[in-house]
């Protein structure tokens, strides 16, 4: 979807001249239904942005085409292929058996020796040249003899500045190239540089000072796209999407930046436009189109979407697995279990099919079997958060408290290295088997990792129950301080509600009623439902007893 055009160092300024030489008028051939069929489709694809599939079809033609014109025919689709993907291969390809036809043809040499020159065949460019005069494609010649180390008589400072670019890897140095050769794509060049090193405000600055003519809408809008800057990057896309090839692809960007900013129905929209342009560009469209609709609660929409999509995705792991879940949201669990049964004999470490499919025969299970089954895709994927915790909740719903340590220390063992959430589940595992000194050890190493708060909560739990009060405040203080430190507030007042909650737990424990009152009623202004400081309250206001 990335069509970000690059110039390709001097072939920037030669890319106008290639162009020329392939669209120049020549005699007609005479009609082969065959060839022109060929094309139509390569044109097709091509329009569409599929430039993978008008690849693959030019190079499997193998008809014999002698004439001149045909042949540049050819070789104008496969010059658009590499000036929009920045890879020349298939037009050098094609220019080999181009000149194999026409030999002598300057304009299909002209075209080889360019095609040879942005694959680095210097040696067969310069071979093209070899005993002819100088003016023929002077600029080529030139840059050929430059290229192979040569002196070229027409070359200036600029010409050999421009080829230098090939080697930069400093985006100011084709801001300044495209100053000096009024060539505004080797700013582009600069753009695409900065994001691959990783410096987008670099690129958004080149997109929003020289890549403002409307050529370059689809190229510096999907750098702003990609750098951050959506709101920037929506007008030149839309404007793009109505007047250029490709648009289905540029509205799936737009879809995405409107689903970004939470206006579902715009991104809707967006989709239910562009689908038809690229109906086989991606599987995501239709995943996405189902998952509103399920936002909605249209089942049925949702399944008709998920077979538009398979239609053309057969084979689609998510389509496949989003219509198991609109299936058993649908209270069809066979149908359901089918499709998640043959996902798994397809990909067996697939953990989120085998526990939906669990989700779904767990009824019918009994607990051992369940465990049992949890087990065995645990062993298949113990790095996998979601199946350790489901695991987790059911050795705790069945006081396995020493499988749920040995299930925590095969996480950590798979990872390599320790685990903050494993940590905290091998601390729970020892609390609960009365072995305070390990739960505390485990806790206070996970909140070593993690920093969170967590650890320090839980292990002031452990303290409490010991009746170790003060110690247990010390570390719900740090706890607290851990959590304010967060930059999401997320849950954040839910968290410091229960520390409030244990902190009044614990200075009820030290007899000092007034200040526990204080610290539950703070729990109890940051969470209106903690029911625990509700009730620590009405035990303070009858006495404490």
């Amino acid at each position: 979807m990335r069509k970000a055009v690059l110039a390709g160092g001097v072939g920037a300024l030669l890319i106008a001249g290639v162009a020329a030489l392939l669209l120049l008028r020549r005699p007609a051939p005479v009609p082969d239904a065959a060839f022109e069929s060929l094309l139509a489709s390569v044109d097709a694809s091509l329009s569409q942005g599929y430039l993978s599939t008008a690849a693959d079809a030019l190079r499997s033609f193998r008809g014999v085409r002698p004439a001149e014109a045909d042949q540049l025919r050819i070789l104008k689709r496969a010059f658009e292929i590499g000036r929009s993907s920045g890879d020349y291969t298939l037009l050098a390809l094609l220019s080999d058996r181009a000149r194999a036809a026409n030999a002598r043809s300057p304009r299909i040499r002209s075209v080889a020796a360019y095609a040879f020159l942005r694959t680095g065949r210097v040696a067969d460019a310069l071979q093209l040249f070899s005993g002819r005069a100088p003016g023929e494609q002077e600029t080529l010649r030139g840059e050929s003899l430059l290229r192979s180390g040569a002196a070229w008589a027409g070359s200036d400072e600029l010409s050999r500045d421009v080829l230098a670019l090939e080697s930069s890897a400093d985006p100011s140095a084709f801001e300044r190239a495209a100053i000096r050769a009024d060539e505004a794509r080797l700013s582009l060049d600069g753009a695409v540089l900065a994001m691959k090193q990783g410096t987008p405000s670099r690129a958004v600055a080149i997109a929003r000072t020289d890549l403002t003519d409307p050529r370059f809408d689809e190229p510096a809008g999907l750098i702003l796209y990609d750098a951050g800057a959506g709101q920037e990057a929506i007008p030149r896309l839309t404007r793009r999407f109505t007047t250029g090839a490709g648009a289905g692809q540029i509205g799936f960007v737009l879809s995405d930046l409107a689903a970004g900013a939470g206006n579902v129905a715009l991104a809707e929209a967006w989709l239910r436009r562009s689908l038809p342009l690229a109906p086989t560009a991606s599987w995501t469209p239709y995943a996405d189109l189902a998952v509103f609709s399920l936002q909605r609660g249209d089942l049925a929409a949702a399944s008709r979407r998920l077979q538009d999509g398979l239609a053309f995705f057969p084979t689609s792991r998510e389509l496949r697995l989003l219509k198991a879940r609109v299936l058993a949201r649908a209270g069809d669990t066979a149908a359901a279990s089918t499709i998640l049964g043959s996902l798994l004999v397809e990909r067996p470490a697939d953990t989120e099919a085998a526990l939906l499919l669990l989700s779904l025969q767990g009824p019918v299970l009994s607990p051992e079997a369940l465990r049992a089954r949890l087990w065995k895709v645990f062993e298949l994927a113990p790095t996998d958060a979601a199946v350790l915790d489901r695991l987790a909740s059911a050795l705790s719903a069945s006081g396995d408290w020493d499988g749920l340590r040995i299930a925590a220390e095969e996480r950590q063992a798979a990872g390599g290295a320790p685990d903050a959430h494993a940590l905290l589940l091998e601390g729970f595992a020892a609390a609960m088997r009365g072995d305070d000194d390990a739960a505390l050890v485990a806790f206070r190493e996970a909140d070593h990792l993690a920093g969170d708060g967590t650890g320090r909560f839980d292990a002031a739990l452990v303290l409490l129950r010991r009746g170790r009060a003060r110690e247990a405040r010390d570390e719900l203080e740090a706890a607290a301080g851990e959590v304010q430190a967060r930059a999401d507030a997320a849950g954040k007042p839910q968290f410091l509600s229960r520390v409030e909650t244990a902190r009044g737990a614990a200075l009820m424990l030290d007899g000092d009623f007034e200040s526990a009152s204080a610290a539950l009623v703070r729990a109890r202004q940051l969470d209106g439902n903690n029911l625990r400081a509700s009730l620590l309250m009405r035990k303070l206001e009858a006495g404490g007893q």
